[in-house]
């Protein structure tokens, strides 16, 4: 029974002995991705009581068919095949088992199909897995680049780690049998990244003095659509109030004006009334007197609804509204 068996670009030339496909250790720590021919060996070696010797064995292997010359060799049936990659921990094991029980499914329906009625479906003899085309590797592309997003990392330096795990030079070459394999590996990492925290609650600030102050300008934070509401709110008194004082100085101004006129329409009055009680001095104190009592009245005013508005938007940040 002679045959080749492809694995990931990996050629692997069975030996038949005992009516069964064996395969080197040398070949088998290829296909499994490890750099060093002994990797296979010292696994065995590391678990040699949980393999039978249906598994694996010692035997003389011949250079060539006129050699004289043989060396010794650990082979693996692929049932032992299957067990050493379950030690086994490169990216590619996985895959590598899962491929190993396709081979024996395959090989064991040979079989069958050999001691009942040959059909021209017979196994060739020739092993390999499917290639997986771009549509085959829509989805994979699709989580890599959530992953991609999720870690704020470059797609690229994504996409180059999974190639560098399943041991491939170019995504083209992820046969269709490891994508579920890769799917699952991409989820790994995202489900190891650490986890955002919940959204809070906006929480306004309780201003000093038990009042309502803005705080001072920062551009690099953003206010929540409660604190800015009250913002809002809070600048546009301070609008209307600028323009009440401007508004009311107008006014003095315009008093200022005519408070020549209206002194000299008093005295004029004063004497054609000469047994009034007001002297012209008593006359102009009172004009004085009534415009700066309007206006700390006013002013006054406008402290006592600056000072009700800040508190009723203190109230509104302690309640949260």
């Amino acid at each position: 029974m002679e045959m080749a068996l492809t694995f990931n670009d990996v050629t692997l030339s069975p030996i038949s002995h005992q009516n069964n496909l064996w395969i080197r250790a040398v070949e088998l720590a290829h296909a499994l991705g490890y750099a060093q021919e002994n990797s296979v060996s010292r696994i065995y070696r590391s678990n040699s009581d949980e393999f039978t010797p249906d598994m694996t064995q010692v035997i003389e292997i011949f250079d060539g068919a006129d050699s004289a010359l043989s060396t010794k060799a650990r082979i693996f049936s692929l049932r032992g095949c299957h067990l050493v990659a379950m030690f086994a921990r490169t990216p590619v094991a996985k895959a590598f088992r899962r491929w190993v029980l396709d081979v024996l499914d395959k090989l064991d329906a040979e079989q069958h199909a050999a001691s009942s009625t040959p059909t021209p479906d017979d196994f060739t003899g020739t092993l390999s897995i499917t290639p997986s085309s771009v549509a085959d590797r829509k989805p994979l592309r699709a989580l890599v680049g959530s992953w991609a997003k999720l870690s704020n990392a470059p797609f690229d330096a994504c996409w180059n780690q999974l190639k560098a795990a399943f041991n491939l030079t170019n995504i083209k070459e992820l046969p269709q049998e490891w994508i579920p394999d890769a799917l699952a590996w991409v989820q790994a990492k995202i489900d190891a990244l650490p986890k955002a925290l919940p959204p809070q609650p906006e929480r306004l600030p309780l201003y000093r003095n038990g009042c309502f102050y803005p705080p001072h300008r920062d551009r690099s934070r953003v206010p929540g659509p409660q604190e800015a509401a009250l913002l809002e709110l809070w600048q546009d008194w301070t609008r209307r109030e600028a323009g009440l004082r401007q508004e009311f100085m107008a006014m003095l101004r315009e008093l200022d004006a005519r408070r020549g006129d209206l002194f000299s329409y008093a005295v004029s009055d004063l004497g054609r009334n000469a047994d009034t009680m007001f002297s012209p001095q008593c006359l102009l104190d009172s004009l004085f007197q009534s415009r700066t009592e309007a206006e700390q009245r006013f002013r006054q005013a406008l402290e006592d609804a600056s000072l009700h508005l800040r508190l009723s938007l203190n109230v509104a940040v302690a309640l949260g509204k």
